[in-house]
């Protein structure tokens, strides 16, 4: 297995401190600080720790508070604000020392039938042929960031921006994604690795009408909030279409909201995220 891959699926296993804390750590190709998919998806782990079998994660609140110091553990409280026969709350708190880095509000629910629909996926080329991200960027990336980073998610751009000459765009983006190995059938961890692949490429489309880059020197990024929402199971080892749209950008910052469909055209998840975009 990719060996990026098989660490941030390590550390996703949380070491239980007592009944509702827990200690995880960043992957060591993190870069500056840590990613924030990878807070995500382990505060999902210490949720799942603390649920009833039965239950199953259907929608997650987040808010960053801190950039997070990759070379310190970080500390995850669960407080478990409701049981209830179909529905039960989790509130986590993710602390570096004494301070605290994210907030969280994560819903889970029983499974049941209802009324269903769902936006149907957008007619769009496949993967296949499409260049990685990794391709795309690798090539601009300092030396010591391009050996360290183990890319344990693959993405692949419809329309991919040229990193270095970005030019001006609309507002959206399309990208196919899934984790570099399969990682088998556990669906718990399916999950978990979704939210932590729904970070990445999202706030990107609120750059596209700018003629931007990540990787433009006067630029400041960072995500501020994060939901995402669970419609049904899902393997995030095969691929995956992100379909994302940026309704407005305003006052420093962009928001972005996503939609996420098996490649059978199964809408499995839907994300939004607003994020500082700001020129230095």
């Amino acid at each position: 297995m990719n060996p990026s891959l098989l660490e941030v699926i390590d550390n996703n296993r949380l070491e239980r401190l007592d009944k509702d804390r827990f200690l995880g750590r960043a992957s060591s190709d993190s870069w500056h600080r840590v990613y924030g998919g990878q807070v995500l998806a382990q505060c999902i782990s210490a949720a799942d720790q603390t649920m009833n079998t039965n239950f199953v994660i259907h929608s997650l609140h987040g808010y960053f508070l801190r950039p997070g110091n990759p070379t310190e553990p970080l500390i995850y409280e669960v407080n478990r604000v409701r049981d209830g026969q179909s529905f039960c709350t989790r509130r986590i708190t993710v602390s570096q020392g004494e301070k605290a880095i994210f907030e969280a509000t994560l819903s889970y629910q029983v499974p049941e039938q209802g009324l269903e629909h769902e936006m149907a996926m957008p007619e769009v080329a496949g993967p296949e042929g499409l260049l990685s991200d990794r391709t795309l960027l690798e090539p601009l990336l300092p030396k010591e960031m391009r050996e360290s980073f183990g890319w344990p998610i693959e993405f692949r751009q419809l329309e991919p921006i040229d990193f270095s000459n970005p030019q001006p765009g609309d507002p959206n983006m399309q990208v196919w994604f899934r984790t570099a190995d399969k990682i088998g059938d556990d669906p718990a961890l399916h999950r978990q690795l979704l939210a932590y692949a729904s970070d990445s490429p999202i706030l990107l489309a609120a750059l596209r009408p700018h003629g931007l880059s990540h990787l433009n020197p006067q630029l400041q990024m960072a995500s501020i909030d994060h939901a995402l929402w669970y419609h049904s199971e899902c393997r995030v080892d095969e691929w995956m279409l992100y379909v994302l749209d940026s309704h407005r950008a305003v006052g420093g910052r962009g928001l972005v909201a996503g939609r996420i469909y098996q490649r059978d055209g199964t809408l499995v998840a839907s994300s939004c995220q607003e994020g500082l975009v700001r020129k230095r």
